[in-house]
């Protein structure tokens, strides 16, 4: 697969706040269409916190999908049926002491393989 640079420029661009699972589509100035889908990810800070969320990101005919998840942190009963051409994620963990912080490595190889991505970055 080859991948070309696609530009797309957006108007009148509205903030939408998207629960795991929910979904919303974005228009361009030139009729195309982006779908972005939330997933659910890790919660980060108080547990009483909202989840962070990963996003796949639809290409305009559905030709290339592309998942990010920036802790590499996932739920993989929600991701099972998903499926991404593209992962952006850590591949490096980040420690702390007892805690780690952003997931990597060996994790950043499952999330691909889960999502049968041919590119991980």
């Amino acid at each position: 697969m080859i991948l070309h640079p696609v530009h797309l420029s957006f108007r009148n661009f509205q903030v939408t706040y998207l629960e795991p699972g929910q979904e919303s589509e974005v228009e361009a100035e030139n009729g195309s269409k982006v779908r972005i889908r939330a997933t659910a990810g890790p919660v980060l800070g108080p547990p009483w916190q909202r989840p962070e969320n990963g996003y796949l990101v639809i290409s305009p005919q559905g030709q290339l999908t592309l998942y990010y998840e920036p802790h590499c942190v996932y739920n993989k009963d929600f991701l099972e049926k998903e499926h991404a051409d593209i992962v952006i994620t850590p591949v490096i963990k980040q420690l702390l002491p007892n805690f780690t912080l952003v997931s990597g490595q060996e994790d950043a190889v499952q999330l691909a393989k889960l999502l049968h991505a041919k590119y991980i970055t």
